[in-house]
């Protein structure tokens, strides 16, 4: 049975339901701030809620991505640099027009994703360089 009380802005149901997917579903769907009154979710769904918090509160990384671009002049490396600088995180871009290469440095930014922004905003094939590693091992 489901009652919905608009005036208070209350659904109660009643009845056998998985209720911690049923206040997932709920909360998605709706987009806005949902509250579970009864019964309360168990535990573990506190657990999982305080390392997420943990996991936001330690220090972000500097990441260096290095991407190799097709540019053939300066208006491409501009709009290249353009559409980096709006990527949120990204704080040091150094463009090579010479060597096709941008270089982007950030707090906490996805290789991939500083990739498929570039490809979307400047419609340019970008590909990740992988860092290069030492040829002499340490003896």
């Amino acid at each position: 049975k489901i009652d919905i009380d608009m005036k208070n802005q209350k659904v109660t149901i009643k009845g056998k339901v998985d209720v911690k997917k049923l206040y997932e579903t709920i909360k998605k769907k709706s987009g806005k701030r949902t509250e579970l009154i009864s019964p309360q979710l168990k535990k573990d769904d506190d657990k999982k809620k305080e390392e997420k918090k943990e996991e936001k509160k330690k220090e972000p990384q500097d990441v260096t991505v290095v991407l190799k671009i097709k540019m053939h002049c300066g208006a491409c490396a501009k709009e290249v640099k353009k559409a980096l600088q709006k990527i949120d995180g990204v704080y040091d871009i150094k463009v090579d027009l010479a060597g096709e290469k941008v270089t982007v440095k950030g707090k906490d930014i996805n290789p991939e994703k500083i990739r498929d922004k570039v490809t979307q905003k400047t419609g340019k094939h970008a590909e990740i360089v992988p860092p290069k590693k030492d040829i002499n091992p340490e003896k």
